[in-house]
């Protein structure tokens, strides 16, 4: 043989042991993104000019202005959790909740006497 062959055990060999080692490839931070949060997502402004959604890249008051909306929605979900933690059900319930043929409205002029 030439010794230009695949080297299959070796390579079996290679993957076997790669396997027996623990896995620690974790992604490295490059930096931060705008909002000096450490994760990898694009803002979605930046997204849909990428995608050719828009023709003219955002402007940083507006990306700014959009994180503030975000920002804000984030603050009154939270706070209308904290509002509706202490009820005692989960879901709301009806007062008067009928079933079967009785849950329908009734009219007078449509009742057979």
């Amino acid at each position: 043989m030439s010794g230009k062959e695949r080297g299959v055990m070796k390579l079996i060999w290679k993957h076997f042991v790669a396997s027996l080692k623990p896995n620690f490839n974790r992604p490295k931070l490059i930096g931060t993104d705008y909002f000096d949060d450490h994760e990898q997502e694009i803002p979605a402004e930046w997204e849909s000019w990428l995608r050719y959604r828009r023709t003219e890249p955002p402007t940083i008051e507006e990306i700014e202005t959009n994180y503030q909306i975000a920002k804000l929605k984030k603050e009154n979900a939270a706070k209308i959790a904290a509002k509706f933690a202490n009820s005692k059900s989960e879901t709301p319930q009806l007062l008067n909740a009928k079933k079967g043929q009785q849950s329908f409205p009734t009219y007078e002029e449509y009742k057979n006497d």
